[in-house]
């Protein structure tokens, strides 16, 4: 899984928890869904934290496709307090 490329086109990644599966058909709400059920899942989370965490630390990353604007904002939402100062 490349850290610094999240890309949300669905079947993209089927290792990174910001892209959806294949055939995906959701709109914006139906992708915050889904990432709010992956959060509980305990590898898609592990990732999901690994990744906010990265992108604390590394401000090249790039967030593309249908919901960068959806998976930017919970990343950045995920990452550790102290990074957002």
């Amino acid at each position: 899984m490349n850290l610094n490329n999240i890309d949300t086109t669905p079947g993209a990644n089927g290792d990174n928890p910001f892209c959806p599966p294949a055939g995906f058909e959701g709109n914006s709400e139906g992708y915050k869904a889904l990432l709010r059920e992956r959060w509980s899942d305990i590898m898609f989370g592990q990732r999901m934290a690994a990744i906010a965490r990265h992108a604390a630390r590394n401000t090249s990353m790039v967030v593309k496709g249908p919901f960068a604007l959806e998976a930017r904002t919970i990343i950045d939402g995920l990452m550790p307090k102290k990074a957002h100062k």
